[in-house]
């Protein structure tokens, strides 16, 4: 046991930051989970979820503060600069990274041309803080998804727009970036390794289940990065 702070005052605040900017927020759920009475869980959840993973992983402060922040750019009413001025530049720079980009004066485009342009910025950039918060959303998010299918069943899938076969095409491609930057022995490549795959026994059992009783299990797969 050590008397030492592991961390520092601004961990705190950003935990406080981030908790006050998603207060109400909710975890995404189907319309049949929320009609038949299950209940909703606070988005904080995820955040704290994601930095827990982040230090378990070996992160340091700067990226364990981004993961509880890494929603606040895309989902609240957060620019990078006011990041950068409360948290500092790098947790501003990983946090910016970790967000979807696109002309708001425009629609919003297509869910698979906004993850092809967020695999293309995190394969570019390489940077391994970014691509380390982003496995540990994706481990974080995954688990849960994999938590519910065993709990509730096949109706988990209707939360998500793109369908079984899509994100498990964005799981497949961002495990395949974490591998390559941080190491396929990294602690957070093995989980997110290991996440993919039963997500993929997931959606080969759904294909199996809507094959047997004739109905289509999701969308087209978009056309896989080279």
């Amino acid at each position: 046991m050590t008397t030492s702070p592991q961390y520092s005052p601004r961990f705190l605040e950003a935990l406080t930051f981030a908790a006050s900017k998603h207060e109400t927020q909710i975890r995404k759920k189907a319309v049949a989970e929320v009609e038949r009475g299950e209940e909703c869980v606070p988005y904080v959840s995820h955040l704290l979820g994601v930095a827990a993973i982040v230090f378990e992983a070996g992160g340091d402060e700067e990226a364990a503060i981004a993961g509880l922040l890494h929603d606040s750019v895309e989902d609240q009413d957060v620019t990078p600069a006011e990041l950068a001025e409360r948290f500092g530049p790098d947790v501003a720079r990983i946090v910016d990274a970790c967000s979807e980009h696109w002309d708001h004066s425009k629609p919003k485009p297509e869910w698979h041309v906004r993850k092809e342009a967020h695999l293309a910025l995190l394969t570019a950039e390489a940077d391994r803080s970014v691509v380390l918060v982003t496995a540990a959303d994706k481990i974080h998010n995954g688990e849960s998804i994999i938590h519910d299918l065993n709990a509730f069943g096949p109706v988990v899938w209707q939360r998500f727009n793109a369908g079984p076969d899509r994100l498990l095409w964005y799981y497949t491609e961002v495990t395949k970036v974490v591998r390559a930057v941080l190491g396929k022995e990294s602690y957070a490549s093995v989980r997110l390794s290991n996440v993919t795959r039963r997500l993929a026994q997931a959606v080969a059992e759904l294909r199996m289940s809507t094959a047997a009783d004739g109905t289509d299990a999701a969308p087209p797969v978009p056309m896989a990065r080279a």
